[in-house]
């Protein structure tokens, strides 16, 4: 079953979106938002490992992301433990 994962087009309005994120923050979030693992929950199982082989990244510079992600923009939480991501929102 093939899944689908709408991304408003009032993405590119959000003030942190147009003016706190970097390229590349933009592209980490569209990814977060639409990878193979998402849920309708925002909450899902993955890698810092499949991460960087989907984006092309190294695994430094996913956990850099993941981090600002966390303590800058507070768009995510991640339990390394566990594996599980959530999306805030």
């Amino acid at each position: 079953m093939t899944k689908y994962r709408m991304v408003r087009t009032d993405f590119w309005k959000n003030p942190i979106v147009s003016e706190e994120m970097t390229p590349e923050d933009k592209y980490f979030y569209l990814y977060l938002l639409t990878n193979p693992h998402t849920t309708q929950i925002g909450i899902y199982k993955i890698t810092k490992k499949q991460m960087a082989f989907d984006l092309g990244y190294s695994i430094e510079s996913v956990h850099s992301l993941m981090e600002r992600f966390t303590e800058h923009h507070k768009l995510i939480r991640y339990n390394p433990e566990t594996r599980e991501l959530a999306i805030k929102n």
